[in-house]
Protein backbone atom coordinates (compact mmCIF):
# COMPACT_ATOMS: atom_id res chain seq x y z
CA UNK A 1 0.00 0.00 0.00
CA UNK A 2 2.91 2.00 1.04
CA UNK A 3 4.75 1.27 -2.49
CA UNK A 4 1.54 2.13 -4.31
CA UNK A 5 1.13 5.56 -2.16
CA UNK A 6 4.03 6.29 -3.31
CA UNK A 7 3.95 5.87 -6.60
CA UNK A 8 0.84 7.81 -6.76
CA UNK A 9 2.89 10.92 -5.23
CA UNK A 10 5.51 10.82 -7.61
CA UNK A 11 2.96 10.37 -11.17
CA UNK A 12 0.55 13.40 -9.03
CA UNK A 13 4.26 15.49 -8.86
CA UNK A 14 4.85 14.67 -12.48
CA UNK A 15 1.87 15.99 -13.72
CA UNK A 16 2.27 18.83 -12.23
CA UNK A 17 5.68 19.76 -13.86
CA UNK A 18 4.06 18.83 -17.47
CA UNK A 19 1.79 21.37 -16.40
CA UNK A 20 3.94 23.97 -16.82
CA UNK A 21 5.01 23.20 -21.05
CA UNK A 22 3.40 24.57 -23.76
CA UNK A 23 4.23 21.52 -26.18
CA UNK A 24 2.78 22.98 -29.26
CA UNK A 25 -0.07 25.24 -30.84
CA UNK A 26 -2.18 26.88 -28.62
CA UNK A 27 -1.21 24.64 -25.58
CA UNK A 28 -3.01 21.25 -25.77
CA UNK A 29 -4.60 18.41 -27.93
CA UNK A 30 -8.02 20.39 -27.68
CA UNK A 31 -6.23 24.13 -28.70
CA UNK A 32 -7.88 25.30 -26.10
CA UNK A 33 -5.30 28.35 -26.18
CA UNK A 34 -5.28 28.13 -22.27
CA UNK A 35 -2.41 27.00 -19.49
CA UNK A 36 -2.90 26.00 -16.15
CA UNK A 37 -0.17 27.82 -14.28
CA UNK A 38 -0.95 30.25 -11.38
CA UNK A 39 1.00 32.26 -9.59
CA UNK A 40 1.31 34.43 -12.31
CA UNK A 41 0.82 38.90 -12.15
CA UNK A 42 -2.68 40.13 -12.01
CA UNK A 43 -1.59 43.51 -13.32
CA UNK A 44 1.62 45.08 -15.38
CA UNK A 45 4.07 48.42 -14.89
CA UNK A 46 3.90 50.59 -17.00
CA UNK A 47 5.16 49.12 -20.54
CA UNK A 48 4.61 45.55 -19.43
CA UNK A 49 6.41 43.22 -17.82
CA UNK A 50 9.98 42.62 -17.01
CA UNK A 51 11.80 41.24 -20.19
CA UNK A 52 14.18 38.73 -19.89
CA UNK A 53 15.96 37.98 -22.75
CA UNK A 54 15.36 38.26 -26.69
CA UNK A 55 16.53 37.25 -30.15
CA UNK A 56 16.29 39.38 -32.74
CA UNK A 57 16.85 39.07 -36.36
CA UNK A 58 17.92 35.73 -36.47
CA UNK A 59 14.72 33.44 -36.62
CA UNK A 60 13.42 33.60 -40.00
CA UNK A 61 10.39 34.76 -41.19
CA UNK A 62 6.86 33.74 -40.60
CA UNK A 63 4.28 33.19 -37.85
CA UNK A 64 5.44 30.09 -36.08
CA UNK A 65 4.74 29.82 -32.54
CA UNK A 66 7.08 28.82 -29.24
CA UNK A 67 6.40 25.14 -28.00
CA UNK A 68 7.99 24.94 -24.59
CA UNK A 69 8.92 21.59 -23.40
CA UNK A 70 10.98 21.21 -20.31
CA UNK A 71 12.96 25.06 -20.66
CA UNK A 72 13.57 24.36 -24.20
CA UNK A 73 11.73 26.56 -26.50
CA UNK A 74 11.25 25.18 -30.07
CA UNK A 75 9.75 27.23 -33.30
CA UNK A 76 10.36 27.90 -36.83
CA UNK A 77 10.97 30.44 -39.73
CA UNK A 78 12.15 31.16 -43.03
CA UNK A 79 15.33 31.71 -44.51
CA UNK A 80 15.20 34.84 -46.32
CA UNK A 81 17.73 33.79 -49.20
CA UNK A 82 16.84 30.03 -49.72
CA UNK A 83 13.34 30.13 -48.69
CA UNK A 84 13.90 26.81 -46.24
CA UNK A 85 12.23 26.52 -43.20
CA UNK A 86 14.46 26.00 -40.61
CA UNK A 87 13.75 24.84 -36.78
CA UNK A 88 15.16 26.08 -34.17
CA UNK A 89 15.71 24.92 -30.76
CA UNK A 90 16.39 27.40 -27.70
CA UNK A 91 17.73 27.28 -24.11
CA UNK A 92 15.94 29.39 -21.44
CA UNK A 93 18.44 32.24 -21.89
CA UNK A 94 18.20 32.64 -24.98
CA UNK A 95 20.86 30.36 -26.58
CA UNK A 96 20.44 28.60 -29.59
CA UNK A 97 20.74 24.90 -28.88
CA UNK A 98 20.82 23.76 -32.75
CA UNK A 99 18.86 24.60 -35.93
CA UNK A 100 17.53 21.87 -38.79
CA UNK A 101 16.29 22.59 -42.02
CA UNK A 102 12.87 21.22 -42.54
CA UNK A 103 12.13 21.86 -46.56
CA UNK A 104 11.02 24.85 -48.71
CA UNK A 105 8.63 26.96 -47.39
CA UNK A 106 5.52 28.60 -48.56
CA UNK A 107 7.13 32.08 -50.65
CA UNK A 108 3.78 33.05 -52.13
CA UNK A 109 0.87 35.13 -50.69
CA UNK A 110 2.87 35.59 -47.24
CA UNK A 111 5.60 34.13 -47.25
CA UNK A 112 7.08 32.57 -44.10
CA UNK A 113 6.91 29.40 -41.82
CA UNK A 114 3.53 28.49 -41.27
CA UNK A 115 3.35 26.07 -38.39
CA UNK A 116 4.30 25.93 -34.59
CA UNK A 117 6.17 22.76 -33.69
CA UNK A 118 4.57 20.04 -32.10
CA UNK A 119 6.71 18.46 -29.25
CA UNK A 120 5.68 15.07 -27.75
CA UNK A 121 7.84 12.12 -26.03
CA UNK A 122 11.40 13.36 -27.04
CA UNK A 123 10.71 14.09 -30.64
CA UNK A 124 9.76 17.93 -32.51
CA UNK A 125 7.24 17.47 -35.39
CA UNK A 126 6.37 20.48 -37.90
CA UNK A 127 4.69 20.86 -41.49
CA UNK A 128 5.78 23.23 -43.76
CA UNK A 129 3.50 25.87 -45.64
CA UNK A 130 4.07 22.92 -48.92
CA UNK A 131 2.61 19.98 -46.73
CA UNK A 132 6.02 18.63 -45.67
CA UNK A 133 5.90 16.76 -42.49
CA UNK A 134 8.91 16.10 -40.84
CA UNK A 135 10.17 14.48 -36.95
CA UNK A 136 13.10 14.93 -35.28
CA UNK A 137 14.75 14.85 -32.02
CA UNK A 138 14.00 17.25 -29.52
CA UNK A 139 17.13 16.41 -27.92
CA UNK A 140 19.87 17.32 -30.65
CA UNK A 141 17.97 17.77 -34.17
CA UNK A 142 18.87 14.41 -35.48
CA UNK A 143 16.53 13.73 -38.55
CA UNK A 144 13.92 11.38 -38.31
CA UNK A 145 11.73 11.14 -41.25
CA UNK A 146 9.66 12.79 -43.57
CA UNK A 147 6.30 12.56 -46.02
CA UNK A 148 5.57 14.62 -48.31
CA UNK A 149 1.72 14.68 -47.65
CA UNK A 150 0.57 17.24 -50.22
CA UNK A 151 2.00 15.12 -52.86
CA UNK A 152 1.03 11.68 -51.83
CA UNK A 153 -2.70 12.58 -51.04
CA UNK A 154 -2.84 15.04 -53.60
CA UNK A 155 -3.28 18.17 -52.21
CA UNK A 156 -4.28 21.64 -54.26
CA UNK A 157 -1.96 24.26 -52.35
CA UNK A 158 -4.63 27.01 -50.97
CA UNK A 159 -4.18 31.08 -51.49
CA UNK A 160 -1.95 31.16 -48.51
CA UNK A 161 -0.61 27.95 -48.27
CA UNK A 162 -0.75 25.16 -45.43
CA UNK A 163 -1.11 26.58 -42.48
CA UNK A 164 -1.23 23.83 -40.34
CA UNK A 165 0.31 22.86 -36.93
CA UNK A 166 0.03 18.69 -36.70
CA UNK A 167 -1.54 17.23 -34.02
CA UNK A 168 0.27 14.24 -32.05
CA UNK A 169 -1.66 11.83 -30.16
CA UNK A 170 -1.72 8.44 -28.84
CA UNK A 171 1.37 7.67 -31.42
CA UNK A 172 -0.14 9.41 -34.23
CA UNK A 173 0.67 12.46 -35.89
CA UNK A 174 -2.74 13.64 -37.69
CA UNK A 175 -2.71 16.36 -40.02
CA UNK A 176 -4.94 17.68 -42.72
CA UNK A 177 -4.03 17.56 -46.64
CA UNK A 178 -7.79 18.00 -48.00
CA UNK A 179 -6.82 16.42 -51.22
CA UNK A 180 -8.18 14.39 -53.96
CA UNK A 181 -6.86 11.16 -51.95
CA UNK A 182 -7.30 12.22 -48.43
CA UNK A 183 -9.02 14.59 -46.71
CA UNK A 184 -7.24 13.65 -42.86
CA UNK A 185 -4.85 11.29 -42.47
CA UNK A 186 -2.74 9.95 -39.35
CA UNK A 187 0.42 9.28 -39.64
CA UNK A 188 3.18 6.80 -37.61
CA UNK A 189 4.96 9.04 -34.98
CA UNK A 190 7.30 6.27 -35.03
CA UNK A 191 8.09 6.44 -38.58
CA UNK A 192 5.90 8.39 -40.93
CA UNK A 193 4.22 5.32 -42.24
CA UNK A 194 0.34 5.94 -42.80
CA UNK A 195 -1.93 4.25 -40.09
CA UNK A 196 -5.31 5.28 -41.73
CA UNK A 197 -6.70 7.96 -44.16
CA UNK A 198 -10.12 9.96 -44.42
CA UNK A 199 -11.71 9.89 -48.00
CA UNK A 200 -11.79 12.68 -50.22
CA UNK A 201 -14.70 15.22 -49.75
CA UNK A 202 -13.98 16.76 -52.76
CA UNK A 203 -12.94 20.09 -51.05
CA UNK A 204 -9.80 22.20 -50.04
CA UNK A 205 -8.11 22.48 -46.73
CA UNK A 206 -8.76 25.53 -44.80
CA UNK A 207 -5.95 26.33 -42.72
CA UNK A 208 -7.69 24.75 -39.62
CA UNK A 209 -5.30 22.73 -37.28
CA UNK A 210 -7.53 19.52 -35.74
CA UNK A 211 -8.19 19.12 -32.15
CA UNK A 212 -8.33 15.95 -29.99
CA UNK A 213 -11.58 15.39 -27.66
CA UNK A 214 -13.03 12.85 -25.76
CA UNK A 215 -17.21 13.07 -26.17
CA UNK A 216 -19.43 10.19 -24.34
CA UNK A 217 -15.94 8.01 -24.15
CA UNK A 218 -15.02 8.30 -28.32
CA UNK A 219 -12.00 9.48 -28.69
CA UNK A 220 -12.44 11.77 -31.81
CA UNK A 221 -10.57 14.25 -33.97
CA UNK A 222 -12.52 17.04 -35.37
CA UNK A 223 -10.81 19.67 -37.78
CA UNK A 224 -12.37 21.98 -40.83
CA UNK A 225 -12.24 21.68 -44.64
CA UNK A 226 -13.51 24.77 -47.00
CA UNK A 227 -16.76 23.86 -46.89
CA UNK A 228 -17.53 21.40 -44.18
CA UNK A 229 -17.11 20.43 -40.60
CA UNK A 230 -15.93 16.60 -39.36
CA UNK A 231 -15.52 14.17 -37.16
CA UNK A 232 -14.00 10.39 -36.75
CA UNK A 233 -12.68 8.25 -34.72
CA UNK A 234 -9.09 8.56 -33.49
CA UNK A 235 -8.30 5.10 -33.43
CA UNK A 236 -9.05 4.59 -36.93
CA UNK A 237 -10.41 7.09 -38.58
CA UNK A 238 -13.47 5.93 -39.18
CA UNK A 239 -15.67 8.97 -40.60
CA UNK A 240 -18.45 9.69 -37.52
CA UNK A 241 -20.08 12.86 -38.73
CA UNK A 242 -19.72 15.78 -41.18
CA UNK A 243 -21.75 18.80 -41.75
CA UNK A 244 -21.89 21.37 -44.24
CA UNK A 245 -21.70 24.85 -43.41
CA UNK A 246 -24.54 26.23 -45.32
CA UNK A 247 -26.32 24.30 -43.39
CA UNK A 248 -26.43 27.09 -40.47
CA UNK A 249 -24.37 30.11 -42.66
CA UNK A 250 -27.32 30.10 -45.52
CA UNK A 251 -25.94 32.40 -47.74
CA UNK A 252 -23.57 34.31 -45.16
CA UNK A 253 -22.08 37.92 -46.68
CA UNK A 254 -18.69 38.37 -47.16
CA UNK A 255 -15.34 36.81 -49.21
CA UNK A 256 -12.64 34.29 -47.46
CA UNK A 257 -15.19 31.53 -47.72
CA UNK A 258 -12.43 29.30 -47.81
CA UNK A 259 -10.71 30.81 -44.28
CA UNK A 260 -11.43 28.21 -42.16
CA UNK A 261 -8.63 28.49 -39.33
CA UNK A 262 -9.75 28.33 -35.81
CA UNK A 263 -10.20 24.96 -34.27
CA UNK A 264 -13.69 23.90 -33.39
CA UNK A 265 -13.89 24.57 -29.61
CA UNK A 266 -15.18 21.74 -27.30
CA UNK A 267 -17.31 22.68 -24.29
CA UNK A 268 -20.79 21.01 -22.63
CA UNK A 269 -20.57 18.42 -25.71
CA UNK A 270 -20.89 20.75 -28.29
CA UNK A 271 -18.68 22.42 -30.41
CA UNK A 272 -17.92 26.47 -31.11
CA UNK A 273 -16.86 27.04 -35.20
CA UNK A 274 -15.83 30.60 -35.92
CA UNK A 275 -14.81 32.23 -39.56
CA UNK A 276 -14.02 35.71 -40.41
CA UNK A 277 -15.30 37.55 -43.13
CA UNK A 278 -18.59 38.03 -42.09
CA UNK A 279 -19.67 34.60 -42.32
CA UNK A 280 -19.99 34.18 -37.99
CA UNK A 281 -20.15 31.10 -35.92
CA UNK A 282 -21.90 28.32 -35.50
CA UNK A 283 -22.78 25.75 -32.37
CA UNK A 284 -23.33 22.49 -32.79
CA UNK A 285 -24.45 19.36 -30.40
CA UNK A 286 -23.00 16.11 -30.69
CA UNK A 287 -25.07 13.04 -30.39
CA UNK A 288 -24.97 10.57 -27.58
CA UNK A 289 -23.62 8.66 -29.79
CA UNK A 290 -21.30 10.56 -31.96
CA UNK A 291 -22.66 9.58 -34.90
CA UNK A 292 -24.45 12.97 -35.99
CA UNK A 293 -24.70 16.77 -35.04
CA UNK A 294 -27.54 19.15 -34.35
CA UNK A 295 -27.01 22.77 -34.98
CA UNK A 296 -27.99 24.48 -32.13
CA UNK A 297 -26.92 28.35 -32.97
CA UNK A 298 -25.68 30.75 -35.71
CA UNK A 299 -24.34 34.04 -34.43
CA UNK A 300 -23.00 36.05 -37.44
CA UNK A 301 -21.79 38.54 -35.01
CA UNK A 302 -18.62 36.21 -33.28
CA UNK A 303 -16.60 35.99 -36.58
CA UNK A 304 -13.14 35.15 -35.21
CA UNK A 305 -11.12 35.66 -38.27
CA UNK A 306 -7.61 33.20 -37.62
CA UNK A 307 -7.08 34.33 -34.01
CA UNK A 308 -8.27 31.60 -31.92
CA UNK A 309 -10.90 31.04 -29.49
CA UNK A 310 -10.82 31.01 -25.56
CA UNK A 311 -13.43 29.69 -23.71
CA UNK A 312 -13.53 29.89 -20.34
CA UNK A 313 -16.53 29.50 -17.25
CA UNK A 314 -19.62 29.18 -19.21
CA UNK A 315 -17.90 32.08 -21.98
CA UNK A 316 -16.48 32.58 -25.53
CA UNK A 317 -14.00 35.56 -25.70
CA UNK A 318 -11.92 36.55 -28.77
CA UNK A 319 -11.29 39.60 -31.92
CA UNK A 320 -14.40 39.54 -34.25
CA UNK A 321 -13.93 40.41 -38.54
CA UNK A 322 -17.43 43.21 -38.40
CA UNK A 323 -17.33 44.24 -41.85
CA UNK A 324 -13.45 44.63 -42.76
CA UNK A 325 -9.91 43.39 -41.77
CA UNK A 326 -9.14 46.56 -39.87
CA UNK A 327 -12.36 47.23 -37.64
CA UNK A 328 -12.01 44.06 -36.02
CA UNK A 329 -13.71 44.41 -32.28
CA UNK A 330 -13.05 42.22 -29.25
CA UNK A 331 -15.84 40.58 -27.94
CA UNK A 332 -17.48 38.09 -25.63
CA UNK A 333 -20.54 35.55 -26.09
CA UNK A 334 -22.37 33.90 -23.26
CA UNK A 335 -22.49 30.10 -24.55
CA UNK A 336 -25.89 29.81 -22.50
CA UNK A 337 -27.56 31.61 -24.23
CA UNK A 338 -25.22 33.30 -27.34
CA UNK A 339 -25.85 36.73 -25.76
CA UNK A 340 -22.87 39.00 -26.94
CA UNK A 341 -22.07 40.26 -23.26
CA UNK A 342 -19.74 43.16 -24.67
CA UNK A 343 -17.68 44.72 -27.90
CA UNK A 344 -14.46 46.47 -28.23
CA UNK A 345 -12.62 48.92 -29.85
CA UNK A 346 -9.31 48.26 -28.49
CA UNK A 347 -7.14 50.00 -31.08
CA UNK A 348 -6.95 49.81 -34.85
CA UNK A 349 -7.66 45.84 -35.75
CA UNK A 350 -7.99 42.22 -34.53
CA UNK A 351 -6.07 39.99 -32.50
CA UNK A 352 -4.80 36.42 -30.71
CA UNK A 353 -5.89 35.68 -27.35
CA UNK A 354 -4.33 33.08 -24.94
CA UNK A 355 -5.94 32.54 -21.05
CA UNK A 356 -3.97 32.07 -17.88
CA UNK A 357 -5.32 32.32 -14.33
CA UNK A 358 -8.71 34.74 -15.15
CA UNK A 359 -6.87 36.52 -17.71
CA UNK A 360 -6.61 36.72 -21.28
CA UNK A 361 -3.26 37.69 -23.27
CA UNK A 362 -4.50 39.70 -26.07
CA UNK A 363 -2.44 40.70 -29.06
CA UNK A 364 -3.12 42.97 -31.67
CA UNK A 365 -2.26 41.82 -34.80
CA UNK A 366 -2.13 45.65 -36.49
CA UNK A 367 -0.25 47.88 -33.54
CA UNK A 368 1.63 44.90 -32.00
CA UNK A 369 -0.02 45.80 -28.64
CA UNK A 370 0.14 43.19 -26.00
CA UNK A 371 -2.57 43.52 -23.20
CA UNK A 372 -3.16 41.75 -20.24
CA UNK A 373 -7.09 41.74 -19.62
CA UNK A 374 -9.76 40.10 -17.15
CA UNK A 375 -11.60 37.02 -18.56
CA UNK A 376 -14.98 39.06 -17.65
CA UNK A 377 -18.02 39.12 -19.46
CA UNK A 378 -18.93 42.39 -17.56
CA UNK A 379 -16.31 44.20 -19.54
CA UNK A 380 -12.81 44.54 -21.23
CA UNK A 381 -10.46 45.80 -19.10
CA UNK A 382 -7.03 46.13 -19.25
CA UNK A 383 -4.77 45.56 -16.30
CA UNK A 384 -1.24 46.41 -18.10
CA UNK A 385 -0.01 46.50 -21.90
CA UNK A 386 3.12 46.82 -23.61
CA UNK A 387 4.55 46.92 -27.33
CA UNK A 388 5.88 44.14 -29.55
CA UNK A 389 8.57 46.07 -32.23
CA UNK A 390 8.72 45.33 -35.58
CA UNK A 391 7.19 45.47 -39.16
CA UNK A 392 4.14 43.30 -40.72
CA UNK A 393 1.48 41.22 -38.61
CA UNK A 394 1.73 40.22 -35.91
CA UNK A 395 0.19 37.20 -36.19
CA UNK A 396 2.13 34.34 -33.83
CA UNK A 397 0.18 32.85 -31.22
CA UNK A 398 1.84 33.59 -27.74
CA UNK A 399 2.85 30.52 -25.20
CA UNK A 400 3.11 30.38 -21.74
CA UNK A 401 5.91 28.60 -19.89
CA UNK A 402 6.92 28.63 -16.09
CA UNK A 403 6.01 32.22 -15.91
CA UNK A 404 7.31 33.19 -18.77
CA UNK A 405 5.26 34.79 -21.86
CA UNK A 406 6.74 34.12 -25.35
CA UNK A 407 6.18 36.35 -28.41
CA UNK A 408 7.08 35.74 -31.63
CA UNK A 409 7.14 38.47 -34.22
CA UNK A 410 8.69 38.30 -37.77
CA UNK A 411 12.49 36.71 -37.20
CA UNK A 412 12.71 37.66 -33.69
CA UNK A 413 11.45 35.97 -30.27
CA UNK A 414 10.84 38.12 -26.86
CA UNK A 415 10.22 36.62 -23.53
CA UNK A 416 8.77 38.19 -20.29
CA UNK A 417 8.69 37.24 -16.91
CA UNK A 418 5.15 37.62 -15.69
CA UNK A 419 5.58 35.36 -12.36
CA UNK A 420 3.86 37.15 -9.62
CA UNK A 421 6.91 38.19 -6.92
Amino acid sequence: MRNFQLLLIVLLFAGCLSAADWPGFRNDLQRTGKSTETGLLTSWPAGGPEMLWSIEGELGLGWSGCAVVDDIIYTAGMDKKTRVGILYAIDNKGNIIWQKEYGQEWFKSFKGARSTPAVVDGKVYIMTGNGLVSCFDAKDGKPNWQVDVAEKYGTKSPTFGQAESVLVVDGKVICTPGGSEASLVALNAADGKELWKVKSFGTNVSYCSAAYIKHNGQDMVVTLLSDMAFGVALADGELLWDLKYEVFEGKASGGGSDVRANTPQYFDGKLLMSAGYNRGAGVIKLADDCRSVEVLKYIKEFDNHHHGIVVNDGYAYGSCWWNTNDKGRWMCMDLDNYEIKYTHNWGTGKGVAIFAEGYLYCYNEKTGKVALVKADPSGFEISGSMFIEGSGEHWAHPSISNGRLYVRHGDSLFVYDIKAK
